[in-house]
This record gives structure tokens, C-alpha cells and sequence, in this order.
């Protein structure tokens, strides 16, 4: 278990390092003040600070997640996921924790959609789990069109949460998706972002 607890301390702190701003300074954008909801991420270093900018912090949240699942996972896979649920869960929600808290900024992150991505995408080359993830966020965005992001990311992270439940052979990505979930609730319910009423549209009623 003090394999699992070292990885998860690492993602935590390697989620904390919040690259939307770190090259919104360099690139001389402000990627907090100009946003709505002063969220840290990479959402608003498209939006603030353009392509590049947003590109960079895009690849390191995505990164940062990736990374220590990825190493973890590598060393006896099997035994990891089939074995230590507990263990693999901390894992996977570390990297979330650490950029949604991070301890470098007085707890104050951002959302943690990237980072979800890429712990997900340290389960590679079992891409299902990275694949649900994208499928719901393209469901909601382009077939059953769900605004404001709000409510689209919660229920994106609800649906992918029941999928899991209903069909993954890894107790810890069940339990760690699950754990991610709820404090990507807890995030967004924290958020200084304006309640939007919530709006459905369908792509074949367009």
C-alpha cells in the first residue's frame, strides 16, 4: 500500500503545478483576471490567452495526470488493478486533488477536467476509459446539446460514473472515477461561476 500512497503523494503534488497561468505569465496573458469565473485552466488559457498558451497548459494538466498513473500502473499491472482497489483509486484521484487544491496556490485550482483525461489515458494502451470520457463530453456538446458547461460536465462525469459501474473489469478505476467525480462536484459547486439556467437542445430539432 506505501507504493500506491507515494504515487498518489506525487500526483498530488504535480497536480498543484497549475500551467494555465505559469504560461499565461509567460506569454504575458492574463489568464485569470479576464475570466469570469477565475478558473486556472486550461479553458481559460484558450480563451485569454489564444492558441499557443492554451495548447501548452492543455498538454501539461493532461500530462501531470498521465504521468504518475501511467508509472504506477506499469509495475505488476495486473496485481495493481485487480488487487489493490484502494491503492489504484488514490492514484487516480491524486492529480485531480492536487490541481483542483492545490497546496502551492492556498487551495485554490481549477476544475480538473484535463487532469481527469489524462489519469484516464494512464491506463494506455486500455484506451476504454479515456474513450467514455470523450464520447459524453461529445454526446452533450454536439448530439444532445447540454449548456451551460456547468450542468454539461456534471452530467458527463455522472454518466461516465454509472458506465463504470456497470462495465469495468478494474475495481480501482470503478472506486477512483467515482471518488473523482465527487469532488469535481464539490469543485464546480465552489466555483465562482454565474448559475446559468440550465438548456437542452437536440441536434436533429436544429
Amino acid at each position: 500500500m506505501l507504493y500506491f500512497i507515494s504515487f498518489a503523494i506525487l500526483g498530488y503534488l504535480l497536480g498543484g503545478i497549475l500551467f494555465a497561468p505559469i504560461f499565461g505569465k509567460l506569454l504575458k496573458r492574463d489568464i485569470i483576471g479576464n475570466s469570469q469565473d477565475k478558473n486556472p485552466g486550461a479553458a481559460n488559457a484558450f480563451k485569454n490567452g489564444g492558441p499557443l498558451c492554451g495548447l501548452l497548459a492543455l498538454a501539461g494538466d493532461v500530462l501531470k495526470g498521465l504521468v504518475p498513473v501511467a508509472v504506477c500502473l506499469s509495475n505488476n499491472k495486473c496485481e495493481a488493478l485487480l488487487i489493490n482497489e484502494i491503492g489504484t483509486a488514490l492514484v487516480l484521484l491524486a492529480p485531480v486533488l492536487g490541481h483542483m487544491f492545490p497546496v502551492y496556490r492556498h487551495f485554490k485550482g481549477g476544475k480538473g477536467i484535463a487532469v481527469t483525461f489524462g489519469v484516464l489515458l494512464g491506463f494506455l494502451p486500455y484506451i476504454y476509459p479515456a474513450l467514455m470520457l470523450a464520447i459524453f463530453f461529445i454526446l452533450f456538446s454536439v448530439i444532445i446539446v447540454v449548456k451551460p458547461d456547468f450542468y454539461k460536465t456534471l452530467l458527463v462525469y455522472l454518466c461516465v460514473s454509472v458506465t463504470f459501474l456497470i462495465k469495468s473489469p478494474f475495481p480501482g478505476l470503478r472506486l477512483g472515477f467515482i471518488l473523482i467525480s465527487l469532488f469535481v462536484f464539490l469543485r464546480f459547486h465552489l466555483s465562482e461561476e454565474k448559475r446559468e439556467k440550465i438548456e437542452v437542445k437536440f441536434l436533429w430539432k436544429h
